[in-house]
């Protein structure tokens, strides 16, 4: 099976520490035999590589002085302090529109997993448009917050979301229950979640404080 992950970061190198789950889960994926690949934008103007095996398409929203809109710190954050960056989003999502309709022409892929679905739901529809493919998005629950305290012009655009993808996704009960606040859907909850050591052969311990 060909997945494509569109998200709004992915390690540029390896010194990278962004989205280690996120990097693994796709790693899984490559090693049960899928060809799993990443879509997501530049980086001042950073061009396609490889990432621990991964094939990474990047595309091209501005001039690459300024393409920095993700990455090194949130969207959210630049934007609070740039009326520039507050003014990218636009060149953004439109650029990764176009891109995932190229790629998606010119590449094949069973399932487009989109995270960050606000907004990047966009980019899942243009690649269905491209070419048919199972879309399935994957909340984490801050988007969600974004919607209903700070921009609830956009619940619609999650529900119209919602509707038209092939399965929902939420990381958490609580993420499920806030998508389910907004639209009627079916929502799987895969958490994801930090594996610790078993416990071993060692007696139980109490440990008191106060």
């Amino acid at each position: 099976m060909r997945i494509l992950h569109l998200v709004t970061a992915f390690p540029r190198d390896e010194r990278d520490i962004i989205a280690p789950w996120l990097v693994e889960l796709i790693k899984r994926q490559r090693a049960a035999g899928h060809d799993a690949q990443v879509f997501a934008p530049s980086y001042h103007g950073s061009a396609d590589h490889e990432f621990a095996g991964i094939p990474v398409h990047r595309f091209r929203y501005f001039f690459a002085r300024w393409e920095a809109l993700t990455h090194d710190e949130s969207a959210a954050d630049r934007m609070r302090r740039s009326l520039l960056y507050r003014l990218m989003p636009a060149p953004f999502v439109m650029a990764g529109m176009f891109a995932i309709w190229r790629l998606c022409r010119r590449e094949r892929y069973d399932v487009v997993h989109v995270h960050w679905p606000v907004p990047l739901a966009l980019w899942g529809w243009a690649a269905r448009r491209a070419r048919r493919a199972a879309v399935v998005l994957t909340f984490y629950g801050i988007e969600l917050r974004w919607v209903k305290r700070a921009l609830p012009f956009l619940t619609g655009f999650v529900r119209w979301a919602c509707r038209r993808a092939d399965r929902v996704v939420a990381i958490s009960s609580e993420t499920a229950r806030e998508i389910r606040e907004l639209v009627d859907v079916p929502v799987d909850v895969i958490p994801y979640t930090t594996p610790f050591p078993g416990r071993g052969d060692a007696p139980p311990r109490a440990l008191a404080s106060g």
